[in-house]
């Protein structure tokens, strides 16, 4: 069984549970951990760039405090569901063990997000 690494991703590597490793879905081969770690910056880099996009926005007032914190939210979760994903092979791989931690990163992450918009 195979699971995409990255939700959003455009990335071609999948998850197989058997062999415990990640392969290329169009060439079949194993994927160096090196290209794993590539695609984990770049889910870094899409997430950072989305947020530093959402953050001028708000500054220049094109979307409100709200609009902002909210859509800030949006970005956090979606990025640590697919970080999570990928580190536990894939969504077909998560138990409800990693989804409660990410339920618990989000809380944590939600509460610091609250007190950074009210600061502001």
């Amino acid at each position: 069984m195979t699971a995409q690494l990255i939700g959003e991703s455009r990335s071609t590597i999948v998850y197989n549970r058997r062999a415990g490793r990640f392969r290329d879905a169009e060439t079949g081969q194993f994927v160096p951990r090196m290209r794993v770690l590539l695609e984990i910056d770049a889910e870094r880099a899409r997430t950072q760039t989305r947020l530093q996009g959402l953050t001028r926005r708000m500054v220049s007032q094109s979307i409100s405090l709200g609009e902002w914190q909210q859509q800030v939210g949006e970005v956090i979760k979606d990025s640590h569901l697919r970080m999570s994903m990928m580190g536990a092979g894939g969504r077909s791989q998560m138990s409800s063990r990693h989804w409660g931690t990410i339920g618990r990163l989000l809380r944590d992450e939600y509460e610091r997000l609250d007190n950074v918009a009210e600061q502001l």
